[in-house]
């Protein structure tokens, strides 16, 4: 499926990166590179982020793209309703909390705010909604603007068991 002739995939669930649209791929490979320097504390993969940011959108709007997916780990990390699961940069696999991050970026991309709303209040606490959709579509307003469509992955979430999420957000890495 190409995500620029169509927005909507009838295909599988993705589980590895190969199947990732480039879009898609862009946020898994940021993703991982911000939420390891975050649990090593080595601003190092922060760097290689923001290398990404500037090479896919130049120095001045990626600054803007970069501030708005920061901002969305910010509150993905400071709300999470369970630990943030992620995998190494360069492992083939996928995490649950990358196609999550990547759902929310392409529904508000798309404009559709049920969607990104049910997925925010699915990954974090309800204090931590507003915050969350507010730097998502930050992020999918830079990434449509240099044509980075995301494909809208069809089916809703799975509903969430306030029992089994911690209120203590850890990072767990594979």
């Amino acid at each position: 499926m190409n995500a620029d002739n169509n927005a909507f995939s009838s295909a599988p669930w993705p589980v590895s990166v190969s199947e990732l649209e480039r879009s898609e791929r862009f946020i898994s490979n940021v993703f991982r590179l911000w939420i390891l320097g975050l649990h090593l504390g080595n601003p190092a993969h922060w760097a290689t982020a923001w290398n990404e940011f500037a090479l896919t959108f130049g120095t001045k709007d990626g600054k803007e793209a970069l501030g708005g997916f920061s901002n969305l780990i910010k509150a993905f990390q400071g709300y999470a309703r369970k630990s943030i699961l992620y995998h190494q940069p360069g492992c083939p696999s996928l995490g649950t909390d990358e196609i999550r991050v990547i759902c929310l970026v392409a529904a508000c991309q798309h404009h559709n705010y049920s969607l990104a709303r049910r997925l925010a209040e699915w990954m974090v606490h309800q204090e931590g909604v507003g915050e969350m959709l507010k730097a998502a579509s930050c992020l999918a307003n830079s990434m449509a603007d240099r044509g980075l469509l995301l494909p809208i992955r069809i089916g809703d979430p799975a509903p969430h068991n306030d029992q089994h999420l911690t209120t203590h957000p850890h990072m767990t890495m594979h």
